[in-house]
Order: structure tokens, then sequence, then C-alpha cells
């Protein structure tokens, strides 16, 4: 007997959907559970542990007396004027308490990301948001550069959302606080200029080197001699100057009539710096895998070079020749010597407001 075989159309046969969705829907619903009980379980420790304003405020103002926080907590802005640093809003919302923030990217679209920056007050349950675009295009070497690579639109979006998760604190912390702190930072800088005359000269003469000339200073200082200067208006010198040291197109908007020939080179240090800073890890990893895999020079090469040998022996020589005279001919240093070398490091963070 010959064996009869059947087929059945495909059209027939029982389809089995993958799980993959209900899996998705159950993972979806376990999360949102989990966030939920973590911004429950946030809020009711704010409640239980609330701030101690009056203690705060104290703490604040003992801050903005040291002279190092003071000196780097206020940016200079042409389009926004003064205000506090993202560290320093940082620091502020960490001494408030009660505070969560955090950035969210929704989704990148064509040659776009939109983001979100956050900020909660667990204890008033208040928050503030700020949505912005990140755009991949960038200013690099006068030319707008299209960024492709996801290490370096990632960069791109970190350095923005540093800056808005500022802006969402600012809107969380009252603003009284944020006056208090930038009016204790520029008293405490006022009360470090001793003489208001030898200040004027030395930013005169930095300030020359940046192709701003000393009749464009008292003109923004709304002064007409140097006579009339305050400590205020040398602070304000010192905070514009910071600025200016990271971007040059602070003082073309302040001083549009400088010489900006005097600052080429800087300027192309600054554009190569920024060049370098979105340059993805990656590329930087394959040139050092390119500099490792060039040719090693070959032993007879390396044998006929007297140079190199000279240059090695004296390396392995001086170790020994320093270890020996220590342990058995010298005595040990006196100790007066040890607290000048831990001085030095304090010395050069020293604030210097000429």
């Amino acid at each position: 007997m010959s064996e009869v075989t059947t087929t059945t159309p495909a059209t027939q046969l029982p389809f089995v959907q993958p799980p993959r969705q209900e899996v998705t829907k159950a993972t979806e619903k376990i999360e949102m559970q989990r966030a939920t009980a973590e911004v429950f379980a946030s809020h009711q420790r704010a409640v239980q542990y609330p701030r101690d304003a009056q203690a705060c405020l104290q703490e604040i103002e003992r801050l903005c007396d040291n002279i190092y926080f003071a000196a780097d907590a206020i940016y200079a802005v042409p389009n926004r004027g003064q205000g506090l640093k993202v560290q320093t809003m940082k620091t502020l919302a960490l001494i408030w308490g009660n505070i969560d923030s955090g950035t969210m990217e929704h989704g990148t679209y064509g040659e776009e990301t939109q983001c979100e920056a956050w900020a909660i007050d667990l204890e008033k349950n208040f928050k503030s948001t700020v949505k912005y675009t990140v755009s991949h295009r960038t200013k690099v070497k006068d030319e707008i550069v299209l960024k492709t690579d996801p290490a370096d639109i990632l960069l791109l979006v970190k350095s923005r959302s540093s800056k808005e998760v500022r802006n969402a604190i600012k809107g969380v912390i009252p603003d009284w606080i944020q006056d208090r702190v930038i009016l204790l930072c520029k008293e405490k800088l006022n009360s470090e200029v001793r003489n208001v005359m030898d200040s004027w000269n030395g930013w005169k003469n930095l300030y020359e080197k940046l192709g701003v000339t000393p009749a464009s200073l008292l003109r923004r200082a709304d002064v007409n001699s140097p006579d009339k200067l305050t400590a205020a208006h040398i602070v304000d010198m010192r905070i514009l100057y910071q600025d200016a040291k990271e971007d040059l197109s602070v003082l073309d908007y302040f001083f549009p009539e400088r010489d900006k020939s005097k600052t080429a080179q800087v300027e192309k240090a600054q554009s190569e710096k920024k060049a370098a800073a979105t340059e993805p890890p990656k590329q930087k990893e394959k040139e050092k895998e390119k500099e490792k895999e060039k040719p090693e020079p070959s032993p007879a090469a390396a044998s006929s070079a007297p140079p190199a040998a000279n240059l090695e022996s004296p390396k392995t020589e001086q170790p020994a020749q320093t270890a020996e005279p220590q342990s058995s001919d010298t005595e040990p240093e006196p100790p007066t010597k040890e607290p000048e070398q831990a001085e030095e490091p304090k010395a050069r963070k020293r604030v210097s407001l000429y």
C-alpha cells in the first residue's frame, strides 16, 4: 500500500502569538507601581522630617562667608545678567533639603532631542519642570557641524541638561534666598578688596590683554574716572573676567569696540578645547590604538642606537643612589620642611582679586 500524506495550508495552522506584549504590559505595570511607591515613600519621609528653615539659612550664610565658594558662585552673561552657577544651585538644594531633581529624555526626532528637567519640593508637594530641545548641530571652528555619533549627542545633551536642572531648581527654592546668596557673596568679595586703585591697575592690565581699553571699563562701570570706582565695581570686573576666560564672545556683547586681534590665539585655543570636549571617546580610543599599532624598531636598530641606552641607564641608577645615602649617611629631614610642602597647594588655591 502506498502511504498517503496530507498537508494543511499555512492559513489553517494555529497561530501562537508570542507573549511579548503581555510581558511588556506586566513589566510596565510593575515599574509604575514601583515608581509610585518611591514617590509616596519620599513624600512621607519629607513630611516626617521637615526642614528647619532657620538652620538652613544659618548654614547658607556660613557657606557664603567662604571666599572660595563666593568667588565661583556667580556668573555674568549678556542675555540673563548675573545669577547663581549650576553647582551653586545644587549646593543650595542640598542645604535646603527635601528636594529631588533630575532630567529625562523623551526621544530623538531627526536632528534634535527633546528632554525635560524637573525639581520637586517633596515637603510642599510642588514640582517645577523645564522642557527643552537640544539641537544636534553645534559650532566648531566657525562652522556649523551636524553630530551623528551617539557619543557626541550624549555630550551635547548632558551639557544642556546641567543648565536646565539649575533653572528647574531655581523654581523650587524661594527667590529671596537666591538674592540673599548673591548679596552675601558680593559682600564677601568686596571685603577682600584691600585697595581699590591697586585692584583697578591689575584688572586694567588683564583686560587690555583681551583687547578692552580702560575707557571701556569705566564706561561700563558708569564712572568718569578711576577715583570713583568702588569695591563693587572691582567684583563685577572679576565676575565678567571669569566668564570671558571660558567664552570670549561675552566680551563682544559688553565691549563691541574691543580689539579682537589681541585675542586671536586665545579664541583659537577655546575653539579647540570645545572641539576636544565634544570629541567622542570612541574616536580617542581609536587614535590610541593606532599609536600602539605602529611598527616597533627592529632589534638591530635598537642595539645600534647608543642614545637610547644612555637615557635609560640614569633612570635605573638614580633611585638606588638617592636611597642609599638616606638610610646610611644622611640624617632625616627636619620636621619644619613638611608643613611647608603641605601649605603650597593652599597658597595656590588662594583667590586673588588683582
